[in-house]
């Protein structure tokens, strides 16, 4: 009995591992997902730069979105919330966060679509969108996607 315990326990382990990485391949290539803060779906698929992304005035609990792009759509990853700060300063540390990661201000900055105030920033082949949006008088949507 004492030989086929280490053969059960190798399977046990073996079909552990097998599960994770047929979960792990399942959540790469959902089509759009929303996943929570420090699952392991949002360390999978939620891109360093969104995850710590400075939240400047956060009212409640920001979302996050993952979508693999199809057809002619590329991936996109993001993080939305409501701050009580205002838009200068939200821009103000996005711009310091977002340079101190390597990108730079996009030189075709046109105005950022269905924003009020947004700024578009490059590294490599990534390209990050910050979109603020008047929400309420007294709040913003902060919208940070970045798209590969």
């Amino acid at each position: 009995m004492k030989k086929y315990r280490g053969l059960i326990i190798g399977f046990v382990v073996v079909l552990i591992l097998l599960g994770a990485l047929f979960y792990t391949i399942t959540v790469i290539f959902s089509e759009s997902l929303y996943p929570s803060r420090g699952t392991f779906s949002y360390y999978v698929t939620i891109p360093r730069e969104i995850r710590s992304f400075p939240e400047i005035g956060i009212i409640g609990e920001p979302k996050f979105f993952y979508g693999c792009g199809y057809g002619p759509k590329p991936p996109i990853q993001e993080i939305q919330y409501k701050s009580s700060a205002h838009s200068e300063t939200i821009l103000e540390s996005a711009d310091n966060f977002l340079k101190s990661k390597g990108y730079f201000l996009s030189k075709e900055n046109a105005e950022v679509s269905f924003c009020d105030e947004g700024m578009i920033y490059e590294k490599d082949h990534s390209t990050i969108e910050v979109c603020i949006t008047s929400d309420n008088g007294s709040q913003n949507r902060v919208q940070v996607s970045k798209f590969f």
